[in-house]
């Protein structure tokens, strides 16, 4: 009866384990994934106001980002 009690507390703790596991790799990679999108917006919203500011420079930035050859 003691080793089945033992048993089950050995399985109980492995299953508990395994699930912080799962969990953190799962939220982990949630987490870096908002951060980029986060990331991501505020440099949206950088290049929006350097647009309203400056619609060339907008314009050279746009050109650098998707790859297009500047001109001299």
């Amino acid at each position: 009866m003691v080793r089945s009690a033992l048993g089950f507390a050995g399985l109980f703790v492995a299953l508990i384990v395994g699930m912080k596991l799962i969990g953190f790799l799962l939220f982990g990679v949630l987490g870096l994934v908002f951060k980029v999108l986060w990331f991501a917006f505020l440099g949206w919203l950088l290049y929006r106001f350097i647009r309203w500011v400056s619609p060339s420079t907008g314009d050279r930035i746009r050109d650098t980002i998707k790859g297009r050859p500047t001109e001299a």
